[in-house]
């Protein structure tokens, strides 16, 4: 599903479209095992040989490229085969609701998906539910505050002094002339132990054999009846240099004599080890009950990924909540038309804001592409005039509305744009009136911007129906402009 979202963001790439191809090999036709080389895909008509036919689902996935974000992803999920719906359903499922949140908060746009996918996205976690028969996994921090009938730890083995991700150590120079400096950034490396930051290395050596001890409690803790855990046996010359948590493990069983295990109420950790398969084993596994409910009838039930039962129904039609802004005769409503103009103005900085900030309208359900037409011709009409074209420059710093904390409550400007010498406040009218009350609320904006130590700060209402602008005069609670 990811590579036939890749490829319909960039069709021309031949290696996306070899492994979109690939992949749907691999899905629909198991036995031509000899197809499987990537390289034979880049042209794939004429060099595999398959019948042309056979790749007309390449030009029909490419007529879906104009859908929704959502509903493509519904479509190419109802496309799997259906043995991968019942079997990866879950995951399916997760892929679903993840596009779905992602459409919620960022912009639902192919190439941002993607991008997210690939940064984020794909270590998505997958929510089990309790009694289904599955493996949870997760990393030892995550597993925190939980706890669980069996663990199994397969890679208990890490350094005991772990690599710090910055690998940077801060220290204080006590010995002339290092200690003219206050702080001073060295390399975290065993070579510190002789040099004059050997107490700083050692120390903070210290806090990673601390930080490797927590790491392996938690891990071994989240148990409550079976533990399965796996370490690396230490090599015959290396076997009283600890290195690793299982280094520590295979030390403190092999070394039982150095531990007082006499009314402390420990375990002779050494009794239950078996030298010859290197196994400590204590304790018996309890022997599991089965669930009485019918397993397949649940792995069904909860595998079985949900698609829009709706998604081919010509009939049906999605009616976006834009009724109101326009009428039915094609002109606007004054009021909705305001607000439905605040928020394009919001998202356009400059003119080349333009298109993004009706593409977005759309996939919001607000305008149609109709009606994206006609406003993107009015918008740049309307930000090319002499008086307006500089609040909409790439050269300067824009602020659209944006919220100023004040002691005295919260004001939001339509617009701040801070010129070379000076900073002008914009707050946009789409009625067909001139109120004074509207100079009075810019007066709020001019103080409140001035109180940040701006001197030259100018006020303007812009009537957009009327055409109008009206510059606002301005006088000599503290805010913060974000």
């Amino acid at each position: 599903m990811v590579a036939q979202i890749k490829f319909l963001q960039n069709p021309n790439n031949l290696i996306l479209k070899a492994e979109m191809v690939l992949n749907r090999q691999l899905l629909h036709n198991k036995e031509q095992k000899g197809a499987y080389e990537v390289g034979k895909y880049f042209d794939f008509e004429t060099e595999i040989g398959f019948a042309k036919q056979e790749f007309d689902w390449i030009n029909e996935l490419l007529t879906q490229r104009q859908k929704p974000l959502l509903e493509l992803v519904e479509l190419l999920a109802h496309n799997l085969p259906e043995e991968i719906q019942e079997q990866q359903g879950v995951f399916i499922q997760g892929f679903i609701n993840c596009t779905n949140q992602f459409i919620k908060d960022y912009y639902p746009d192919l190439t941002a998906f993607i991008d997210w996918w690939d940064d984020k996205g794909n270590m998505e976690a997958v929510a089990v539910p309790d009694d289904q028969d599955a493996i949870k996994i997760m990393t030892i921090h995550k597993s925190k505050g939980l706890e669980f009938k069996v663990v199994f730890l397969p890679y208990c083995n890490w350094k005991l002094d772990t690599e710090i991700k910055s690998n940077i150590i801060w220290c204080r120079p006590d010995i002339a002339p290092f200690d003219e400096i206050k702080l001073l950034p060295v390399t975290y490396t065993s070579k510190l132990q002789n040099t004059i930051f050997k107490e700083e290395y050692f120390q903070e050596r210290l806090y990673q054999y601390v930080d490797s001890l927590n790491l392996l409690y938690v891990a071994l803790t989240r148990c409550c009846e079976v533990l399965i855990t796996f370490g690396n046996t230490p090599s015959s010359n290396n076997k009283d240099k600890l290195k690793s948590v299982s280094d520590l493990m295979y030390f403190t069983i092999q070394n039982h004599h150095l531990t007082d295990t006499d009314n402390r109420g420990f375990i002779d950790l050494a009794s239950s080890w078996d030298a010859e398969n290197n196994c400590f084993s204590y304790g018996e596994i309890p022997e599991q009950i089965s669930n009485t409910k019918d397993e397949d009838i649940i792995l069904g039930e909860i595998l079985k990924p949900f698609t829009n039962k709706l998604l081919n129904d010509d009939k049906i039609a999605i009616k976006a909540d834009n009724e109101g802004y326009f009428s039915n005769t094609g002109g606007q409503s004054k009021i909705n038309y305001g607000k439905l103009m605040h928020e394009a103005f919001e998202y356009i900085h400059t003119k080349d804001d333009i298109e993004m900030a009706l593409t977005r309208m759309i996939f919001d359900g607000k305008i149609s592409e109709m009606e994206k037409e006609m406003l993107k011709n009015q918008i740049s009409d309307l930000i090319s005039k002499p008086d307006t074209q500089k609040w909409f420059h790439p050269k300067h710093q824009i602020k659209a509305e944006n919220t100023i904390l004040s002691p005295r409550g919260t004001y939001r400007p339509d617009r701040v744009v801070f010129l070379e010498n000076e900073v002008h406040i914009i707050d946009y009218k789409f009625g067909d009136i001139e109120e004074a009350k509207y100079e009075k609320q810019v007066l709020q904006y001019i103080r409140q911007v001035q109180n940040m130590g701006h001197t030259s700060v100018k006020g303007f209402i812009w009537y957009v129906t009327l055409d109008k602008i009206i510059p606002v005069c301005h006088e000599a609670t503290q805010g913060r402009l974000f």
